[in-house]
């Protein structure tokens, strides 16, 4: 640059600057060069009266949020409710509710509608006097208390029942059945409420012929009227540390299931790590963390959408969508969750798993190969010694809520396997000819599988060390292969070969 006034170079180095932002510095009197390297890191930033604009559209957007809280204004009157519906069926999904946010500012005796799922609203309210009778047809109502605690009263047919909810518990309000509330002296509680709910101010809501208890409450009735301490419920199940050597039994004894409202099983659970996707085809699935924080990650058609869930926030899993949960810290969460007929995977993409199997059954690329049926009692188990023996990679299963597989699908090498527990509710349902039976339910199995793996002593090994018999000593035959015999820890009879290498033909049988 030639030389000239001071300012003069520095003029012409700025207009440089500017004009060539992604240029070297332009060199200049070594005098100018530290203000020049201030130009250098401060050419990108907007202008002032970019900013201006920016503050006054983040002040309008801050101002709109205050008129707007979470979960929508409180609710009062009917029309209230009936406008806040029409909300909720435009809502979008993968909405992150802070319930806590949502209880913070609510007026005395009344409430927020924070979404839907299935038949059911998530609502959170707050309350210092007794409410009105009301009643839920379709499916039972569950009450979540976060603070304060409440009196409950439920008119069975066998008189009024009363029970008390503390902090931190969680309480059935069955179907059909007409209750309130009468706090003490306040509560703050989070919701799911069927969508079909009938109320009532009068003294007693039942028909004057009902009103006269006709016998005792039932000992089913009075035990589903008592509250469920959500704390003391998680201290009765282990924390679950999730690895790679975790199993399915691992994770059973983790869970602990509190109660049901309508096809939702409700639980609790603690844990770290990456759950395995799941998704239930049987409507949408309720998180709520209790402490802690975790990553939810659903796939979708348009990509994966990720959620950060912290303590006291609620999401709701939508239907059919394949998810998953990370905690990389200890979390603790309540899960209102259909696992009637859930499907887990390991895969790394689910979709395309369940995909390649919905499209080979059909089209006219269909496969012709044969898939083995095995029923196993305590398939579950199974499962877990076909991955560690053979290697099974699994490509869907399905449980009960008791954990009993109803059905999975296994891969071994290019071979589909397919599996069910005959003790399972499915199974004994479609069971009609009483031909869903275990080997040793006949004596023995009559069928003998064969499968091919790269180390046949290893895996005879393996499968011994897991609870397999040896019925034939690993050697090398005469057809080419060295193969041994096993008898697995359910009847079914294995053979396991691994072929030779350099086997002359003429010595093959």
């Amino acid at each position: 640059m030639a030389k000239g006034k001071l300012i003069e170079q520095l003029d012409h180095a700025v207009e440089a600057i500017m004009a060539k932002p992604d240029a070297p510095l332009p060199t200049s009197d070594p005098r100018l060069a530290a203000i020049l390297r201030i130009a250098g890191e401060l050419r990108d930033l907007p202008r002032t009266d970019f900013k201006n604009r920016l503050k006054a559209d983040l002040a309008a957007q801050s101002k709109e949020l205050e008129s707007s809280p979470a979960g929508g204004k409180p609710l009062f009157t009917l029309e209230d409710i009936e406008q806040r519906l029409k909300q909720l069926a435009e809502q979008p999904k993968f909405i992150v509710h802070d319930v806590r946010a949502a209880l913070s500012d609510l007026p005395d005796m009344s409430m927020r509608f924070l979404d839907s799922m299935t038949d059911h609203l998530l609502i959170a309210s707050r309350g210092d006097k007794r409410t009105h009778w009301e009643r839920h047809l379709g499916s039972d109502e569950m009450i979540y208390v976060m603070d304060g605690e409440t009196d409950v009263v439920t008119l069975t047919d066998g008189g009024p029942v009363e029970s008390t909810i503390h902090a931190g518990s969680l309480f059935v309000c069955p179907e059909g059945m007409w209750h309130r509330l009468t706090p003490r002296p306040f509560v703050s509680a989070f919701y799911l409420t069927p969508s079909n709910t009938e109320g009532s101010d009068a003294k007693d809501p039942r028909p004057k012929s009902e009103r006269v208890a006709r016998r005792s409450v039932r000992r089913s009735t009075a035990a589903k009227l008592k509250e469920h301490d959500l704390r003391a419920a998680l201290r009765s199940v282990p924390h679950l540390n999730i690895t790679a050597d975790t199993t399915a039994e691992d994770a059973g004894a983790a869970v602990r299931n509190v109660a049901r409202i309508g096809n939702l099983t409700l639980g609790v659970m603690s844990y770290t790590g990456l759950t395995p996707w799941e998704r239930h085809p049987d409507g949408d699935e309720l998180l709520l963390v209790l402490d802690g924080e975790l990553e939810v990650t659903a796939l979708t058609d348009d990509g994966q959408v990720k959620r950060k869930l912290r303590a006291g926030e609620a999401f709701v899993c939508p239907q059919g969508l394949w998810h998953r949960q990370f905690a990389a810290k200890s979390v603790s969460m309540l899960y209102g969750t259909p696992i009637e007929h859930g499907a887990v995977s390991f895969a790394d993409d689910p979709r395309v798993v369940v995909e390649k199997v919905e499209a080979s059954a059909q089209g006219p690329n269909v496969s012709r190969s044969i898939m083995p049926f095995l029923y196993i009692e305590g398939a579950a188990k199974a499962v877990e010694f076909y991955q560690s023996v053979f290697g099974a990679t699994v490509l869907m299963r399905d449980e009960e809520p008791s954990g009993v597989v109803s059905h999975a699908m296994l891969k071994m090498g290019d071979t589909t396997v397919m599996l069910s527990d005959p003790t399972s509710r499915d199974v004994k349902q479609n069971d009609v000819h009483g031909l869903s039976r275990t080997p040793r339910s006949y004596g023995g199995s009559p069928v003998h599988l064969y499968i091919y793996v790269a180390d046949v002593d290893d895996v005879v090994r393996r499968a011994v060390a897991a609870g397999a018999r040896a019925i034939d000593e690993v050697e090398d035959r005469d057809w080419g292969d060295r193969c041994g015999g096993i008898e697995d820890p359910y009847g079914h009879v294995w053979f396991v070969g691994t072929p030779l290498k350099d086997v002359p033909k003429k010595e093959l049988k």
